[in-house]
């Protein structure tokens, strides 16, 4: 079974969101309900309304960041806040490729303000519109957090996957195409493909604490050097979050480079 269980009470609902079974691999591939593109959609919007839910960031806490400037006093430099905007706006642009909201109408009318000659020597209005470019480089941040965990995504399917790319946004959730830049679906896997998607599908949902990700013989239907390389992969899918991995495998290429975790078991007479 692939499951990840963040507690004993959950609800039906989000029973629905983290629960992976092998049968859901093998036989259910077609059930719109378990689409692999709805669960990543739904990872990305949760993640953009609650990133504490998913992301271990404790840097990003914002307010004690704000009170330590303003007791500090320190004189604030517009071309300084003209530099960090510019910066947040070159954050967004990487954002956008997801399909992931970005506040453009906010970050225009800041420009615009710290362009005008007037707030040179306004040291009230500057010290408002540093606090509030601190807010939307934190939730820059923030959303750097979702973006990275998705661009390491896409890199495994680009090394994993021969002849289909996977990309992710908020619209299509995963768009698979073939080499021929033809739209496929998730029924077009492979399935070993598909087992291996499945997999970093759950990894990606992972949540930043008290995540089980257990997965009974992972190495069904993969090649032996997709095994050698599966949980790096699965750790990467979760960058950002800290779950816990339980692989009950016969696979030594899946062991071979983490003996020190290793239990083995004997069958008890």
């Amino acid at each position: 079974m692939i499951s990840i269980d963040r507690s004993s009470r959950i609800s039906a609902e989000e029973e629905d969101y983290l629960l992976f079974t092998k049968s859901d691999v093998i036989e259910k591939r077609s059930n719109n309900v378990r689409k692999l593109t709805h669960k990543v959609q739904r990872f990305m919007r949760e993640a953009q309304v609650n990133y504490r839910r998913f992301f271990q960031a404790e840097d990003l806490e914002l307010l004690p960041r704000m009170i330590s400037r303003i007791r500090e006093k320190k004189a604030v430099d517009r071309i300084e806040l003209i530099e960090k905007l510019n910066m947040i706006k070159s954050r967004n642009e990487r954002i956008k490729r997801f399909g992931i909201q970005t506040e453009d109408a906010d970050i225009a009318s800041l420009d615009s303000i710290l362009n005008n000659a007037e707030y040179n020597n306004e040291k009230d209005a500057l010290n408002l519109i540093s606090s509030y470019i601190e807010m939307h480089e934190n939730i820059a941040q923030a959303r750097d957090l979702i973006v990275n965990r998705l661009e390491e995504f896409e890199k495994i399917m680009e090394d994993f996957l021969v002849g289909k790319t996977v990309r992710v946004n908020t619209r299509d959730g995963l768009r698979i195409e073939g080499y021929d830049g033809n739209k496929l679906t998730e029924d077009d896997f492979s399935s070993g493909e598909f087992h291996f998607v499945y997999m970093m599908v759950a990894a990606l949902l992972c949540e930043r604490s008290g995540t089980i990700l257990a997965v009974d013989e992972p190495e069904l239907s993969l090649h032996v050097s997709w095994q050698r390389k599966l949980i790096l992969a699965l750790s990467k899918c979760a960058s950002g979050a800290s779950p816990l991995f339980l692989f009950a495998t016969h696979s030594t290429a899946i062991s071979a480079a983490h003996k020190d975790a290793v239990i083995q078991l004997t069958p008890v007479d």
